[in-house]
């Protein structure tokens, strides 16, 4: 995901307000001689109803990219866009306004040097999408937020933040910085990457703003050895990967010589100091030189906490997307005719479900392998050439070709 399936995320949070009015009123005694004026009766104010602090809706997920309101709630309103998807589902999105119970706080994005500075996020709104089927969109959603009037969009930055089912932290800046218009804020949809969202799985995206000036704090001198509170830097601050893809990232800390220790959130991903003596992945490795490896072992994705000697901590979300669409082999050459004359091709890459069409039928004959629902077999009927055309869910198509001959190689 840029700052980049997201963290895409994020992975998006706020209080209800209430009010209420009151009055209350005393009299100094009159004399004796005088009668009281006639005083009318005070009128009740109503206390306005509670905003709620939750609301519920269903968005229609099809193949083809859409974009969809998201509830409302507490003045905030706005939409989604989808990319393209698999396949047709539902998604449950709920929209509030207080932390979900049973998720951790958002920690702390900006750290600092400066013992009067302090570090925290304002969170807006955390939004939840949980799908009906498992989905996978061509690319991260986005989102457009309309704030109420009471909230001062100036020197803020806003950003999103992603929490994926099964881990303990919140992959912060998954989706901005946003592009502000008054009192709308919008993320791009990003395309290059794909994002699987688990049936029945509820992924929460949190809405937060963190002030310009925290960004970029004032210099300090740099000490000898970095205290605590200082910045470790990732690079690349997020990585999309396919599975078992080796890529490496590397850690930084301005006036800090020690160790990094990486830690990975769940057993989808290993991880391993580049240039250590133990190359076996694992879920924790520590790398003198801050040089670290990962590999993801399925399509689930994690989360890997990066902390220094001085517990400060840093957070790499790892998306996996789907590898491009390819064939194996590009090119088949048959002699004779027959089934025993039969040879295969296997789909890679991609995304379900595929489709094999194009061929001349009078020529060969194609037909799911028993073994895998992406190996087909390939049957000479007759001599000839024609090519095979594969599609996967995006559209994108890869070509075979195919030879039959005759068994003296005459091309009938």
């Amino acid at each position: 995901m840029r700052r980049s399936l997201l963290a895409l995320a994020a992975a998006l949070s706020f209080g209800s307000v209430l009010a209420a009015c009151g009055g209350g009123g005393g009299s100094s005694p009159l004399p004796a001689s005088a009668s009281p004026s006639p005083t009318a009766a005070p009128t009740a104010t109503p206390a306005p109803s509670p905003t709620p602090a939750s609301q519920t809706s269903t968005v229609p997920v099809s193949a083809a990219a859409t974009t969809a309101p998201i509830p409302s709630v507490a003045g905030f309103s706005g939409s989604v866009s989808l990319p393209n998807a698999s396949g047709s589902t539902t998604i449950t999105a709920t929209s509030t306004t207080t932390a979900p119970s049973g998720t951790p706080a958002l920690q702390s994005l900006t750290r600092y040097t400066a013992p009067q500075a302090s570090s925290s996020e304002t969170v807006y709104l955390y939004e939840s999408f949980t799908a009906a089927a498992t989905v996978t969109f061509n690319g991260i959603p986005g989102f457009t937020l309309t704030l109420p009037s009471s909230i001062n969009t100036g020197g803020q930055t806003f950003y999103v933040a992603l929490l994926v089912p099964g881990t303990t932290q919140w992959a912060l800046a998954a989706e901005g910085p946003a592009r502000v218009s008054g009192q709308t804020i919008t993320f791009a949809e990003q395309s290059g990457s794909s994002v699987t969202l688990t049936a029945g799985q509820t992924y929460w995206f949190a809405f937060y703003s963190v002030p310009m000036s925290s960004i970029t704090p004032t210099p300090s001198p740099t000490p000898t050895a970095t205290p605590a509170g200082s910045q470790i830097n990732l690079s690349p601050s997020s990585l999309s990967v396919q599975t078992y893809q080796t890529v490496t990232f590397t850690t930084s800390e301005g006036g800090y010589s020690g160790a990094f220790t990486a830690k990975v959130n769940n057993s989808s991903c290993y991880v391993w100091a580049t240039n250590g003596t133990n190359s076996t992945g694992g879920s924790s490795a520590t790398a003198a030189d801050g040089v670290f490896s990962l590999v993801a072992a399925d399509s689930t994705g994690c989360t890997i906490s990066v902390s220094d000697a001085n517990n400060n901590v840093a957070t790499l979300t790892v998306m996996v997307v789907a590898a491009p669409l390819g064939v194996q082999p590009v090119s088949l050459s048959l002699t004779g005719t027959g089934a025993s004359n039969m040879q295969a091709f296997a789909i890679t890459g991609g995304s379900a479900p595929y489709t094999v069409s194009g061929y001349d039928t009078s020529v060969i004959s194609v037909n799911t392998d028993a073994s895998s629902s992406t190996v087909y077999d390939v049957t000479p009927l007759k001599a000839g050439q024609t090519s095979i055309t594969v599609r996967d869910s995006t559209g994108a198509p890869k070509t075979i070709s195919v030879s039959v001959t005759t068994v003296s190689g005459v091309i009938q």
